[in-house]
């Protein structure tokens, strides 16, 4: 029974980051981004710059979940390295979203003209413990239940 309620919560757990993923996949490529980015240079912004600011993070959580559903698979076909490999997906991820919503600030901060008041910064951080803790806690999850005895009690060693 622990076995089952793992796999399925890491299963979920990818799904969920598959399903942000290709959400930001569809958005990428279902917008023309060279005309409104270009506007405001003299130049044209290049598609290496637009794929790092708007492909790059839904390009690493789709293969994020992708690679963390797969894994659950191989967890509950009882392979002996899947339980290590889904506890590096859920770090690997939570990490992911950690530096996704650093970006994210900065990127906010960086944007706003002048010296923006501390309401900002508090306002930016609040909403970065949010979300972090939000999209953290379904991974977390995971390698809480991979850490306990009772869960891999019948799981083969490796």
């Amino acid at each position: 029974m622990p076995i089952r309620v793992t796999g399925w919560a890491a299963a979920a757990a990818g799904a969920i980051f598959l399903c942000y993923g290709l959400a930001g996949l569809l958005h990428y490529f279902g917008t023309d981004w060279q005309p409104p980015l270009s506007e405001t240079f003299i130049e044209p912004v290049s598609k290496t710059a637009i794929f790092f600011k708007y492909g790059f993070f839904p390009w690493l959580r789709t293969l994020g979940g992708l690679g963390l559903v797969l894994a659950s698979v191989q967890f509950f076909a009882l392979k002996p390295w899947a339980p290590k490999v889904l506890v590096g997906f859920c770090w690997g991820s939570t990490g992911l979203m950690l530096v996704q919503e650093i970006v994210g600030i900065v990127n906010r901060i960086l944007i706003t003209s002048g010296s923006p008041s501390a309401i900002f910064y508090v306002d930016c951080l609040v909403s970065y413990l949010v979300k972090v803790t939000l999209w953290s806690v379904p991974f977390l999850a995971v390698i809480w239940l991979l850490s306990r005895d009772e869960t891999l009690q019948d799981y083969p060693e490796t």
